[in-house]
């Protein structure tokens, strides 16, 4: 027979290690909170616990903070019990240490190796994400000089919008030549200049109007090599003090961002003195202690031109100190009728379909008073339908039903 009272054990405890890696540093107070909210679910099983926590330590450019629960139950219970317990514990410790509240530093329930195993992670993730960021910013091998960029007069003269459409990167830009020759001439200027002169410019409009693929018809144009191009959403402050740090020699003279008002304010204020005629970065300048120029000519395009006008300081009363500098504004429009043949006559001949849907979808798209030329090409997909009215009125029945759900 086995004696039960052998097996109790009186007022057990034991103790959790919890481990967070920050890139910055953090108060005590809040590591306090977010360890009160990891411990806690110990009370469901009556247990009491005590919070201890060291100062954090810096290492690899990183801050690492660690904390002791030591947890408690008063009386005398079986081992099975308390074994059964603890497992809980930890797991439901471990929960919460992983829960979304901490985003992706979450509190590792950890000995030493697990503490070594864990800090490798993070690196081996923040690595992996400094390569995913550095391959959404395109930055070429063989990067051209401005002496490179050869901006035919041709294409800025009396004729030049019958040299445009002949010309392989822009006979499929519709409706936009104006804006084009604007652009050309700019880069015109600043080759002659060698890039001294330098006219930067915000490209704006509706989606879809453009403005993308005039910036795509400049690369094709100038070729590998001319251009940079960034990514706005995954642009960083860091990211650029790194391709500045290492590679300005390498960066070539245009410079592209689509969508620039979804920016980060602080990765663009980097570019602030570039933009200027001086044409440096002083940041990094006082940093490697040299006189280094960049001398690019900034290109983007932007959605919302008033949410870009208003960044980085302006009272909104004037532009802010990035729309400031980019002096040369275009307005990129709707496409007009003539223009939307254009690209419905090309959207059959790249992908396959009849000249004779054209009409109906021009008239399709005016009654439903559709302007954007994405919305309107994915009207060709009525086919046939669309010869005999019956793809118009399912999209008519569903328009109607819309306006009512919105009175």
């Amino acid at each position: 027979m086995i004696d039960a009272v052998a097996d109790k054990i009186e007022n057990p405890n034991f103790s959790i290690t919890l481990t967070r890696v920050l890139q910055k540093r953090t108060s005590l107070d809040k590591i306090q909170k977010q360890i009160e909210f990891i411990a806690k679910s110990a009370r469901d099983y009556r247990w009491k616990y005590e919070i201890s926590i060291s100062e954090p330590v810096r290492s690899n450019d990183k801050w690492i903070f660690k904390s002791i629960v030591f947890f408690t139950r008063i009386g005398s219970f079986t081992s099975s019990v308390i074994e059964n317990q603890k497992a809980c514990i930890e797991r439901e410790v471990s929960e919460r240490g992983a829960s979304t509240s901490f985003m992706s530093n979450k509190w590792y329930v950890n000995n030493a190796e697990h503490e070594k195993q864990h800090i490798q992670i993070i690196e081996v993730k923040e690595k992996n994400q400094e390569e995913e960021n550095k391959s959404k910013t395109i930055h070429p091998i063989n990067v051209k000089k401005w002496e490179d960029l050869i901006v035919p007069e041709e294409l800025l003269g009396e004729n030049s919008d019958e040299k445009l459409r002949e010309h392989d990167a822009w006979k499929n830009i519709y409706g936009v030549n104006p804006q084009i020759r604007v652009i050309l001439s700019n880069i015109k200027r600043a080759q002659e200049t060698n890039g001294e002169s330098r006219n930067h410019a915000v490209l704006f409009g509706h989606a879809g109007c453009g403005k993308t693929s005039t910036m795509f018809a400049l690369e094709k144009m100038f070729g590998q090599g001319s251009v940079l191009k960034l990514d706005a959403t995954s642009t960083t402050k860091a990211g650029l003090e790194k391709l500045f740090f290492g590679e300005l020699d390498e960066v070539p003279p245009l410079v592209f961002m689509e969508e620039a008002e979804k920016a980060d304010p602080e990765a663009l204020k980097i570019w602030l003195g570039a933009l200027d005629d001086r044409g440096e970065i002083r940041k990094i300048n006082y940093r490697t202690n040299q006189l280094r120029k960049i001398q690019v000519l900034f290109i983007c395009s932007v959605n919302n031109k008033h949410l870009f006008d208003k960044m980085m300081g302006s009272d909104g009363t004037q532009a802010g100190a990035f729309s400031s500098r980019c002096v040369t504004q275009l307005y990129f429009p709707r496409p007009s009728t003539d223009v939307l043949k254009q690209i419905l006559l090309k959207e059959i001949k790249d992908h396959g379909g009849k000249e004779e849907w054209i009409g109906p979808v021009i008239e399709m798209a005016e009654t439903l008073k559709i302007t954007d030329p994405r919305v309107v090409k994915s009207y060709l997909a009525g086919g046939d339908r669309l010869l005999d009215g019956t793809y118009q009125r399912d999209w008519i029945a569903i328009q109607q039903a819309q306006e009512n759900f919105n009175k």
